[in-house]
């Protein structure tokens, strides 16, 4: 009986792992965003937002080959802060379909942040991003991307903060700009790989005679 428990649980194991290689997880760094533009703002520092959602998650625009809308997560960091995550629509727009007119990557909050985030003078209830390319310069396709190397053929940017008085854009030009990947935190993985090495070795412990 403990045998078989064992090897179930490995084999749930690995097909957790399987499931969670879908996530994706990228950092949108910013630099000087100018806070000043608002009341009480008081300097400029760089916005990094994290992006994550599952790269298989179904495209709620399926009807435009050119244009993606899915569900992710988004999280602000400014000011040596770090904000709730909040749910987000990420659009991608392919072979020019932006509203630019451009291969187009969107990220729109779709609540507050709770609590608002303080930083620079201010307290930051929403905040969105947009990045551009010439036409199919960035994507093909209006799949979700795996990997953030789509950046690095922009050519501008746009982020939007907004702390409850209206959003204020700032444009970005493509060295002021950049992604990475980010760790995509998984705590329920690293337990279910506890039970698993557990279980193997009950398997393999030589019995009492």
């Amino acid at each position: 009986m403990k045998r078989m428990i064992s090897i179930a649980g490995l084999a749930f194991l690995f097909w957790h792992q399987g499931v969670s290689a879908t996530l994706v997880s990228m950092d949108f760094a910013f630099q000087n965003y100018d806070f000043t533009v608002f009341t009480g703002g008081t300097g400029s520092g760089n916005v990094v937002f994290r992006i994550s959602y599952d790269s298989n998650a179904p495209d709620g625009n399926s009807g435009d080959p050119n244009v993606g809308s899915y569900t992710g997560t988004e999280v602000l960091m400014t000011g040596g802060q770090t904000s709730s995550s909040v749910p987000a629509i990420i659009e991608v727009f392919s072979n020019g379909s932006g509203e630019l007119g451009k291969d187009e990557f969107s990220v729109i909050p779709q609540q507050n942040f709770n609590p608002a985030l303080p930083a620079f003078g201010i307290h930051i209830q929403k905040a969105e991003f947009q990045i551009f390319a010439s036409a199919s310069q960035m994507f093909t396709s209006d799949g979700l991307p795996l990997t953030p190397a789509f950046v690095s053929s922009a050519d501008s940017a746009i982020v939007r903060i907004d702390p409850g008085e209206g959003a204020i854009g700032q444009g970005f030009g493509p060295d002021e700009f950049h992604a990475a990947s980010a760790p995509v935190p998984e705590p329920a993985a690293y337990v279910l790989l506890v039970a698993g090495l557990a279980g193997l070795f009950v398997v393999v412990r030589p019995h009492r005679r």
